[in-house]
């Protein structure tokens, strides 16, 4: 099961990103007449930029996600390795000491 923190990024991060460059975009569509009236045009850019800004955090979240996971199966694999290791290693030394006797 993922984390809260991960569905935080995952999820709920982008969201909330995409609601503030719209609610900027709108800000800036409602310059027109005043002396900031120039950057009204760009208020269509604005949403974009921020729709573009979450669909990177999604992809950037979903490939740490995919690493993290990555990284946990490979060492679950080193430590069942390992453990085969050191009972082989011991089963050997058990061989050997009783052969001696």
């Amino acid at each position: 099961m993922m984390s809260a923190r991960a569905l935080w990024r995952m999820c709920v991060l982008p969201v909330y990103v995409v609601l503030a460059g719209a609610v900027f975009s709108m800000a800036m569509s409602r310059t027109s007449g005043s002396i900031i009236g120039g950057i009204a045009p760009l208020a269509p850019w604005a949403l974009a930029l921020s729709i573009a800004l979450a669909i990177l955090l999604v992809i950037g979240n979903a490939l740490r996600w995919r690493r993290r996971l990555r990284c946990m199966r490979r060492s679950m694999r080193r430590r069942r390795s390992d453990a085969k290791a050191t009972r082989a290693a011991e089963l050997a030394s058990r061989t050997w000491v009783d052969g001696q006797a």
